[in-house]
């Protein structure tokens, strides 16, 4: 139970920070690229939109993926010590 609230918890906030950052890129003259009627205008804003956000799923998985790294390695250590003991 513990785990799927975590899962539910991230996913919300993977919802929350992809809106902030799409309206905050609307807001901020991103509706010029939609609105123009371009159709590259129109891509390239979306390009903007899902890289952005990819970016920062990535990032914070590989912050993540580095903690974890270091978790192994220290558990390594610690089965050592005490395999040599």
């Amino acid at each position: 139970m513990k785990n799927k609230l975590k899962y539910v918890l991230k996913y919300a906030l993977s919802v929350v920070l992809s809106f902030v950052f799409i309206y905050l890129f609307v807001f901020f003259g991103g509706y010029k690229l939609f609105e123009s009627g371009d159709v590259i205008l129109q891509e390239l804003g979306v390009s903007v939109v899902i890289g952005s956000i990819l970016f920062v799923v990535f990032e914070f998985f590989n912050t993540h993926s580095k903690e974890i790294q270091q978790l192994e390695e220290r558990i390594s250590e610690l089965e050592e010590k005490s395999n040599k003991s």
